[in-house]
């Protein structure tokens, strides 16, 4: 048997998703109602043929069936599907952090994906998730001086 014409070929189990989340910074006393999630596939996979129902933040939290749209958010030329999480249900399994990573995973056709982006979680407002010298536009600590 000549080696060098044999090949094996192997099913693809799972490929990597770009993921990017909004907010960049979750705060545990804000009182908005979700997280914003834009999934883009690789070349050779089509965001159209995602089973929306199999969306999964971190393995358990479901995407809601809606609302979702397909576009291009980042403006690369490539699709991408929105989808949204009860923001309730995220900041209640997320630890605080900078930078805390996020997995979402799902199916697309018959293969599976997973993609990860990070996200700052905070307990409350802080003075010190600002850069320094900058102002903060929600704190009333400017007004009163």
């Amino acid at each position: 048997m000549d080696l060098a014409t044999f090949s094996i070929h192997l099913p693809v189990n799972r490929i990597t998703a770009d993921i990017e989340l909004r907010p960049r910074t979750l705060n545990r006393e804000s009182e908005g109602r979700w997280i914003v999630a834009y999934i883009e596939l690789p070349q050779g996979h089509d965001v159209y043929d995602i089973d929306r129902s199999s969306i999964l933040l971190e393995g358990s939290i479901p995407a809601r069936p809606h609302p979702y749209r397909f576009g291009d958010h980042d403006r690369d030329g490539v699709p991408d599907l929105m989808v949204k999480f009860r923001r309730s249900e995220v900041i209640g399994i997320l630890p605080e952090g900078e930078e805390v990573p996020v997995t979402i995973s799902g199916i697309v056709g018959t293969t599976s994906f997973e993609g990860m982006d990070t996200i700052r979680v905070i307990p409350e407002h802080r003075w010190r998730h600002h850069p320094p010298r900058k102002r903060c536009k929600s704190n009333n600590y400017w007004k009163r001086r």
